[in-house]
């Protein structure tokens, strides 16, 4: 047994009992390293967590000796202890440690001393205030990262996670998956959040996997780390989900528009050919395009108008004029949009190779566009957004 309980800071060791012990942790304590105490405490009666604290600290000063409980509180919870410990810069416990000093009274100093007074303690918290905001000001969204890590150990709460990849915006195509992981130094679990299009995997964890929906659309992802001490601030990832195909001839004015699929209906029966897809017809079927969709990313203002033109072509690679038809123009909007094909029924020739299929834009700006033949006698009206070959088999 030491004779040293003087120099124990009874005061911080209640206040770590608290943060890190809930009744039952005590409980489980107590029986494992006070069974003397638990017996005398009957804590089967249902005592409360800080009639227990009081009893087990009571038991201690009595004793002279806090290294039982304290060896116990460190292998409990190390990152709790080592935070408490670190406040004095010394061992939590032992002989070289002095009582906390109190406001008005000496501070040592290395080798010297001073006397700081309560007006000198206010004073230096005016003099980080002020200088955290003169970083923040000279410093901007530069500064802000570091300023956070110095605010987080001052208070000695979390920081703010950083996310990987890393924001404030990423792009997803329409129905793929990306993992995101977030980090932060002391955190013991995360809780993630989604506002938007899309969903994640689940709402914690240190990684979580973003699944975009089919279609175009904007999404916020935001995480807050958490551990005994209590939760951080958010930190927040844009995604931008981009249509699943890319225009192949995209035009000069946006926004570019992209065909998605195709739905063809051969002797009454559909099929849906995907952009560069293959159209299962022989000659003598009859075949209609019911239906194609086009898919446009988000855009400002107005995206114009949009039609689709169905060119058959022979073996030769002449397109088969007699036969060309396209859609109606239709207004174009971000996401997909599905437009009626045009009225007409082929009866596949022998000599068809594959459909040639265009999106014609017309986009409402003053600004030529790059297709200066894109309609005879109406030079840089309109330009040509996509194609895609549709052979046919």
């Amino acid at each position: 047994m030491t004779n040293n309980s003087q120099h124990y800071p009874v005061d911080r060791i209640r206040r770590l009992l608290n943060a890190g012990f809930d009744e039952a942790d005590l409980v489980g304590l107590l029986q494992d390293k006070f069974p003397q105490l638990s017996g005398k405490l009957g804590l089967g009666h249902g005592l409360r967590k800080d009639e227990i604290i009081n009893a087990v600290m009571d038991y201690c000063r009595r004793h002279k000796d806090f290294t039982p409980l304290l060896d116990s509180v460190k292998e409990h919870d190390p990152e709790l202890y080592a935070d408490f410990a670190d406040v004095s810069q010394q061992p939590l416990y032992g002989s070289s440690i002095k009582a906390p000093p109190q406001r008005g009274r000496k501070f040592a100093l290395l080798e010297g001393e001073v006397r700081i007074g309560p007006w000198m303690l206010k004073a230096k918290v005016v003099v980080a205030v002020v200088l955290l905001v003169i970083v923040v000001g000279v410093c901007g969204t530069v500064g802000r990262p570091m300023v956070e890590q110095w605010t987080a150990v001052w208070l000695r709460t979390l920081p703010a996670p950083e996310i990987a990849p890393s924001g404030p915006q990423i792009t997803v195509k329409a129905g793929e998956g990306i993992a995101i992981r977030a980090n932060a130094k002391g955190a013991s679990r995360y809780e993630w959040t989604l506002a938007g299009v899309g969903e994640i995997s689940g709402p914690e964890g240190a990684a979580v996997v973003y699944t975009a929906p089919d279609e175009p659309g904007m999404a916020v992802l935001s995480v807050t780390a958490h551990n005994s001490r209590g939760a951080s601030p958010p930190t927040s990832l844009m995604i931008d989900v981009l249509c699943p195909t890319i225009a192949d001839a995209a035009g000069t004015v946006p926004p570019s528009v992209a065909i998605a699929s195709i739905t063809f209906v051969v002797n009454g029966v559909e099929q849906v050919v995907d952009d560069w897809g293959l159209l299962q017809a022989s000659p003598g079927d009859r075949v209609e395009a019911k239906e194609v969709t086009i898919c446009v990313d988000r855009f400002e203002g107005s995206g114009g108008r949009v039609y689709v033109e169905f060119n058959p072509v022979d073996d030769s690679g002449q397109v088969i004029t007699s036969e060309v038809t396209g859609t109606i123009a239709v207004a174009v909007a971000p996401g997909l949009t599905t437009i009626s094909g045009p009225d007409h029924t082929w009866t596949i020739g022998g000599d068809w190779r594959h459909f040639s299929v265009v999106v014609v834009h017309y986009p409402d700006s003053f600004w030529k566009t790059a297709s200066p033949e894109c309609e005879e006698n109406t030079p840089y009206i309109c330009e040509v957004d996509d194609y895609t070959i549709v052979p046919i088999r």
